[in-house]
């Protein structure tokens, strides 16, 4: 045999040899990648896709009740209660209650202790359930805000800053106080309508009892009265909407017009007359601020709700009264009356001249 066939008969040997060994590889590598494809196939089919389990997750839980956070660095909520941290919920966030878990927990917060309960409840999208402690959750957004966000008048007749305002205690000169959460838990004496320095207010208007009517809502205040800080109720706080002084009888008084923060509101039946839809105007002599009227509740003031709008012009000193014309608008028409104010046995008011103009009329 010759050399060249020895070479060709070898060369055919090796080709054979290294085609056999590929296709030998080759067909063990697809039997490893079935291997691995399956084992995936069969992986899947006992798991659930994400988008499954939010879907499952959502439809099996029920609302129990929603939510506040009143924590001002926000809620930490957790996998399990107690457990691990997963974020955490801005304040004021309505979250969503599904789950009463029974393990309770007291914890002390700024000196006050805060008593709750672990809750389940569903984060963004409903995607999972996680926990949270809700001794810092309220059923209103009660957050009380900075006063920097409240613009309220400045007067220059006025030492004190625009954060001054007056509180305005009941016939028994008492004003109940609130906690944080503006749950009662005290009383504040007070020797008649004083002048305090609000701090705060509430972002919404609350009742101050169960089934208390709309007009009563009101906001809290958090005030300083005599160097200490108190929450009182909207209806307890008078904003300064306007000071005026003047000389009477050799004396030097202020007319003050301030409002409460109570909530004036229209029903379904028509206008009704609340608490906010009028000013009181209130008289300071020396450092006795007093309401201007008689005893049984028939005290001055100037209304404007949605029905009618009054407003005061310039007051005059005329023999032993003060004088000023009241203008008034309405839905119907316009109108204007003369008011007195005087001094007997306590300061009071008459009103004369009543007219009424209305459309289609000449005054």
């Amino acid at each position: 045999m010759s050399i060249k066939n020895k070479l060709r008969i070898k060369s055919i040997l090796i080709l054979f040899s290294l085609l056999t060994l590929f296709y030998s590889c080759k067909n063990k590598k697809n039997h490893s990648t079935n291997i691995a494809v399956q084992e995936k196939i069969d992986s899947k089919k006992n798991s659930i896709p994400p988008e499954t389990i939010k879907k499952s997750n959502s439809e099996k839980t029920t609302v129990i009740e929603k939510l506040y956070v009143n924590a001002k660095n926000g809620l930490i909520f957790r996998d399990i209660p107690r457990g691990k941290i997963l974020g955490k919920f801005d304040y004021g966030k309505q979250i969503e209650i599904v789950e009463r878990t029974s393990q309770k927990m007291t914890i002390t917060d700024n000196g006050e202790e805060v008593s709750g309960e672990w809750v389940g409840v569903l984060t963004e999208m409903n995607e999972k359930i996680v926990y949270v402690f809700d001794g810092f959750l309220l059923s209103y957004y009660g957050g009380i805000i900075p006063a920097s966000t409240v613009k309220l008048s400045t007067f220059p007749n006025l030492i004190l800053d625009e954060k001054e305002v007056l509180l305005f205690p009941n016939k028994a000169k008492k004003i109940t106080t609130y906690n944080n959460k503006f749950k009662p838990n005290g009383t504040l004496s007070i020797d008649g309508i004083s002048y305090a320095s609000q701090l705060e207010i509430s972002e919404l208007e609350h009742a101050s009892k169960p089934n208390a009517d709309y007009c009563d809502y009101a906001k809290f205040v958090k005030v300083v009265y005599k160097n200490r800080e108190y929450i009182v109720f909207g209806d307890n706080v008078l904003n300064i909407e306007n000071i005026e002084e003047l000389n009477y009888q050799n004396k030097r008084i202020k007319l003050i017009k301030a409002v409460d923060y109570s909530l004036g509101s229209a029903d379904e039946d028509g206008l009704t007359f609340c608490a906010d839809d009028f000013s009181y105007l209130l008289i300071q002599e020396n450092n006795t601020i007093s309401t201007i009227g008689h005893d049984n509740g028939n005290i001055m003031i100037y209304a404007h709700n949605d029905g009618i709008f009054e407003m005061e012009g310039k007051y005059i000193i005329l023999n032993d009264s003060i004088k000023t014309e009241v203008s008034q608008s309405f839905q119907e028409g316009t109108g204007k009356y003369d008011l007195s104010i005087f001094y007997n046995d306590g300061w009071d008011y008459k009103v004369s001249n009543i007219k009424s103009f209305y459309q289609g009329e000449e005054e």
